[in-house]
This record gives structure tokens, sequence and C-alpha cells, in this order.
């Protein structure tokens, strides 16, 4: 659906993903601040065998993610602030185990 004068959540969906892979292919870290929307899409993107949806991936208020690339590959993400959810994979993630 689309709002008026608006944007359809595919629309968004598309422009976001097209922003992030410009993001992914620059050196570095990065940080990205943005509303729940924008995040989910990137999540469900990245991360298609957690089998959530994108309002599942919507981080609540205060919330984001933390991702782990490996060789370009996403391998692992963790709640920020910071939690206990998906620690471990997160740190096997790091030493380039996962």
């Amino acid at each position: 659906n689309r709002c008026p004068n608006g944007e359809s959540g595919a629309d968004m969906t598309e422009r976001v993903l097209e922003a992030f892979h410009k993001l992914r292919c620059s050196s570095g870290d990065f940080l990205i601040v943005a509303h729940g929307g924008p995040i989910a899409a990137i999540m469900a993107n990245l991360f298609p065998q957690e089998i959530r949806s994108r309002y599942q991936w919507q981080p609540r208020n205060g919330m984001g993610y933390r991702i782990v690339f490996n060789g370009g590959q996403p391998v692992a993400w963790e709640e920020v602030p910071y939690s206990r959810t998906n620690l471990r994979a997160l740190s096997e993630a790091e030493k380039g185990g996962a």
C-alpha cells in the first residue's frame, strides 16, 4: 500500500537497500541511525534464515543492531545497547570461526 504522495514499503526497502549496499562497498566501519522501518528492511535482507518478518526485526525504541561481517558476508548480529542476544555467535564471528 502507498500513502498519498508517499512511497510503498517495497519502494522504501529498495531505496534503503541501495544506500546500504553503497555503504557496504566503502571501506571501514560505519554507523546508520534510522527509524525502525529501514533498520528492519536491512536486517530482514541480511538474515533471511532467521525467518522473521520485517515487523519482527523492528527494534524497540532506543535499540538497534550491531552486525558483524566476515569476508563481506553478514555472519552475526546483536541487539544494542548491549545484550546477550546472539553473543556467542558474535564472538565466534569476530574470531573468524563462524
